[in-house]
C-alpha cells in the first residue's frame, strides 16, 4: 500500500495571446538602467524588479495540488483545462 503524497505546484501559463501583449507592451516602454552614478547591484536590483513585474503582470502564477498518484506533467495539463 503506498502513501498519498500531495504537492503544490505553481506555474505560469503562456497563451498566443499572452505572450503579444507582452510583447507589444515591452516595445513600447524605455528600459533605460544605465545611470553612471548609480552602483551596479542597486542597477540590477532595478532591472530584477521590473523584469518579474512584468512576468507577474502577464504571467501569473497559477497554484495546483498534485498527488503521488499522478504524474507532475499530466496533473498540470489536466488542471489547466
Amino acid at each position: 500500500m503506498s502513501v498519498k503524497v500531495t504537492t503544490k505546484c505553481t506555474y505560469r501559463r503562456r497563451t498566443l495571446t499572452q505572450n503579444a501583449l507582452f510583447l507589444q507592451h515591452v516595445a513600447s516602454i524605455n528600459i533605460d538602467y544605465y545611470q553612471p552614478s548609480r552602483d551596479v547591484q542597486e542597477q540590477f536590483d532595478t532591472f530584477y524588479a521590473t523584469a518579474l513585474r512584468l512576468l507577474d503582470q502577464f504571467y501569473p502564477q497559477h497554484a495546483i495540488m498534485t498527488t503521488s498518484h499522478y504524474p507532475t506533467m499530466s496533473a498540470l495539463k489536466l488542471k489547466h483545462f
